[in-house]
């Protein structure tokens, strides 16, 4: 979601080249997943993260999104898939969400009105092999969600270890064999809660290394996303990943 940038006379750009080049040195750091979405950075997310990737697009897998509350028919769903695709620069989307999904707006649109048999039909075409959805909403619209569920197979979902008011939801959705992808890693850090950076510091790390730390002690998620705007910050997130015992327990 974020991605290098320059002012010029007042407004925020995006910087495509070192873009570009970021993404890519993400991917020889040994990441093999990049989730975007239509609108991310300026809606050249996608666009740039197909650029950068294009000579290694069988090595990775790529994840952007529907954004369902601006369309009205079934019959919009393939031109945002097309769309996407021609950003990209791909034939082929490797998970492809509903973005920020709600129990209500699941069942009474995207059942009902046709979505979810369109987007079938494009995975049965080949031009999306996983279906799944964002979230963002109440914790407790993941069980209805899920209960009404027979093609999702992915979700994204924030939580974190000062946020973490989702675990249930991630256990219920793991034992229904859903793949969980962690967003949010460093979300409700800035600044630092006080008695999160004391604990961090007591057990010998910094806010963002513990936080890093708590997910992945939990073998339920897939996947876990983190943002970057600089090659800067990617190499101190490795750095931070090379400090990390997982023997201690937080």
């Amino acid at each position: 979601m974020r991605l290098p940038t320059y002012v010029i006379n007042g407004k925020e750009m995006i910087d495509e080249d070192h873009s570009t080049e970021l993404i890519y040195k993400a991917y020889e750091k040994g990441i093999d997943y990049f989730d975007t979405a239509p609108y991310y950075c300026d809606c050249m997310s996608e666009k740039l993260v197909g650029k950068a990737l294009k000579k290694v697009r069988q090595r990775i897998k790529i994840a952007t999104k529907l954004p369902w509350e601006h369309i009205t028919s079934k019959d919009e769903v393939r031109i945002w898939v097309e769309k996407s695709l021609k950003e990209l620069d791909t034939d082929y989307i490797d998970f492809y969400q509903l973005w920020s999904l709600k129990a209500d707006g699941y069942y009474n649109f995207c059942i009902k009105c046709g979505i979810m048999d369109e987007l079938l039909r494009l995975k049965n075409e080949g031009l999306i092999h996983h279906l799944g959805f964002s979230f963002h909403n109440e914790p407790d619209d993941v069980y209805k969600i899920l209960d009404d569920n027979e093609l999702l197979e992915t979700m994204l979902i924030r939580n974190n270890i000062y946020y973490d008011h989702c675990r249930k939801q991630i256990d219920y959705a793991y034992d229904k064999g859903i793949g969980i992808i962690n967003m949010g890693a460093f979300c409700s850090f800035t600044p630092e809660p006080t008695e999160f950076r004391k604990l961090a510091s007591e057990n010998g790390y910094n806010p963002y290394e513990l936080a890093l730390k708590y997910l992945l002690q939990n073998n339920k998620y897939t996947c876990i996303l983190s943002s970057f705007n600089s090659i800067e910050r990617l190499e101190k997130t490795f750095g931070f990943l090379d400090n990390i015992d997982l023997d201690y327990k937080c």
